[in-house]
């Protein structure tokens, strides 16, 4: 009977033993294989380290999509380009007070996508500081953001 120990949800494991020639497929609840012996050999020899590297993109293009939903590329690039200007004013003379306004505004775009940042970086520190693989199948990559 193979013993997936919580690997089971990680896809790198998956085409770790199709790579080296072999099968696995969950029927009726049971783990049949091509050769239990050498799935489950893979499966223990499986590292931490790679799975914890497959999560880490779920995490980054989980705050992408979020910073995206309220700001999306084009925007950012216009936001950076209207405070390179007013940065360049500020050589010449001093904001008005709607420019003042202007850039509070963008500001408060970019504090809240930094808050989505850092929520990622505290995420990713997580799953890097697990120890194995029953801590980080249940870690939920979902919680804990900004709204």
């Amino acid at each position: 009977m193979i013993d997936f120990k919580h690997k089971g949800a990680f896809t790198g494991l998956i085409r770790s033993i199709e790579s080296a020639g072999h099968w696995i497929i969950n029927k009726d609840g049971e783990w049949i294989t091509s050769d239990d012996n050498a799935v489950q050999a893979i499966i223990d020899a499986y590292p931490i380290a790679s799975a914890i590297a497959e999560k880490i993109p779920l995490i980054k293009e989980m705050a992408r999509q979020k910073i995206l939903a309220f700001v999306p590329d084009w925007k950012q690039s216009n936001l950076n380009a209207r405070q390179n200007e007013l940065n360049m004013l500020r050589f010449d003379r001093q904001w008005t007070n709607s420019e003042r306004d202007e850039v509070t505004a963008m500001n408060a775009v970019w504090n809240r996508a930094k808050a989505i940042r850092n929520a990622s970086n505290v995420h990713e520190l997580a799953i890097a500081a697990s120890v194995d693989f029953a801590e980080l199948s249940a870690y939920d990559i979902t919680l804990g953001w900004p709204e």
